[in-house]
């Protein structure tokens, strides 16, 4: 009773930022007390509203009343479990057992405590395998109408140098260490290696490996902030040779947020240094050797228990031996992320729709182009990607994506209409 007095004086005169149904439960709930049900249906509100730790506060209340509840022993660890308190919800799952649930219940609870087990340890590894098949109306990623510029002059491009299409196939793998330091706030060492390879059926020259490793670590601190400072290496492959190497290092923060309208930020910057390699195919790329700046951001905001609308942008800086390789670029975009019921199958499917939008200018002509005109390019790009879930490990993917790309320089104009379907490995 005193908590709940307490929790009255602090009551906020003006609305909360879950809604008005919201206020109504959690008003209800404060009048009434000692009827359970009107305090679980307040926390199962607060729970799809994103107040985790409000949906925690009444649940425990209410065992306060009557610690024989089952399913709230069980609702608690599940909203620990997201809280990130490995410990708290081990323990109420652990509890739950002892009340002897239907056996589908019991098997997920064991499930999860597993699960558990396995992410609290000091050293714990992750990954995931991507294998897909991709059809591309412009492999080669070129101006559908001949006539272009060089050295200042109008040109025209043979028909083997026009947009072609193709059909490609991508693999990818990712692994995940992290290693628990043992310290509190928490401190875990990250190092992540990942892998990239995709095969064009017509285009050799668009063939692409690479090799990535990021390591440093991430100090997670109260209020769900976690800090990560890192170093990265890059190693990328055109045709089996070096196209370019990278190195550098960056940070990255992120924020968890238990509400709306935001319920997650981040931004992340690195700085890497791009060594290219020139070939007989590709003369002059280490012309485009410099630093590279990028600086990323965006946040998520929860619509509903099944919607998500993200916001994100981003501000690039390539630097250059030649002044007219050197770029700035910003992009923006959005992306709508709804979890639908599954046609067939038990599980929801992933339904998310992606736009963005992007500048980029250079510093100088170049003259092998046009010896008077900056590049100036406007990318426009979006996106339908659907994500299947077969089992615990296994999910399908499909995508649809439309590229767009205007310039003041007729030969970087291009677009390109692509459909990818792939299967997802998780571990």
């Amino acid at each position: 009773m005193i908590v709940l007095a307490l929790l009255a004086t602090m009551q906020p005169s003006r609305a909360s930022p879950y809604g008005a149904e919201y206020d109504a439960a959690f008003k209800a709930m404060l009048e009434n007390p000692t009827d359970l049900d009107i305090t679980f249906k307040f926390a199962m509100l607060a729970r799809r509203a994103g107040d985790l730790e409000g949906a925690v506060g009444a649940l425990e209340r209410m065992l306060i009343y009557n610690p024989d509840l089952p399913i709230i022993h069980y609702e608690l660890a599940r909203l620990y479990a997201r809280l990130g308190s490995v410990e708290a919800a081990k323990r109420y799952y652990r509890s739950a057992l002892r009340y002897r649930p239907p056996p589908k219940i019991k098997a997920r609870i064991e499930t999860e405590i597993a699960r558990l087990e396995e992410a609290s340890k000091s050293s714990s590894y992750s990954g995931a395998i991507f294998l897909a098949l991709q059809f591309q109306t412009n492999a080669n990623f070129a101006p559908d109408d001949p006539a272009v510029r060089v050295g200042g002059f109008a040109a025209r491009l043979a028909d083997e140098f026009l947009e072609q299409s193709d059909l490609g196939a991508i693999v990818s793998a990712q692994l995940t260490h992290r290693y628990d330091l043992g310290r509190d706030p928490a401190v875990i060492l990250v190092s992540e290696a990942q892998v990239y390879g995709s095969r064009q059926r017509e285009f050799d020259s668009n063939n692409t490996d690479l090799f990535s490793a990021t390591v440093g670590p991430a100090f997670v601190l109260p209020n769900r902030l976690v800090v990560r400072p890192f170093v990265r290496g890059n190693w990328v492959l055109r045709e089996g040779s070096t196209f370019y190497r990278s190195y550098g290092g960056g940070v990255s923060v992120r924020k968890g947020m238990s509400g709306k309208p935001i319920s997650g930020i981040f931004v992340n910057a690195v700085l890497l240094h791009r060594d290219f390699r020139s070939s007989a195919s590709s003369l002059g790329l280490d012309r485009r050797d410099g630093l590279n700046v990028r600086i990323m951001a965006g946040a998520s905001a929860p619509i509903s228990a099944t919607l998500k609308f993200v916001g994100f942008g981003s501000l690039e800086h390539q630097g250059g031996k030649a002044k007219f390789e050197r770029n700035l670029g910003a992009t923006v975009g959005v992306q709508i992320r709804q979890r639908v019921p599954a046609p067939f199958g038990r599980k929801a499917w992933d339904v998310s729709v992606t736009g963005q939008a992007g500048i980029r200018r250079y510093a100088s002509p170049d003259p092998t182009i046009d010896p008077d005109e900056r590049r100036e390019d406007i990318n426009y790009a979006i996106s339908l990607d659907l994500g299947v879930p077969v089992s615990r490990d296994f999910s399908l993917t499909a995508q649809l994506r439309q590229q767009w790309r205007l310039s003041n320089l007729p030969n970087f104009e291009f677009d390109n209409t692509s459909v990818l379907t792939g299967i997802r490995y998780a571990f």
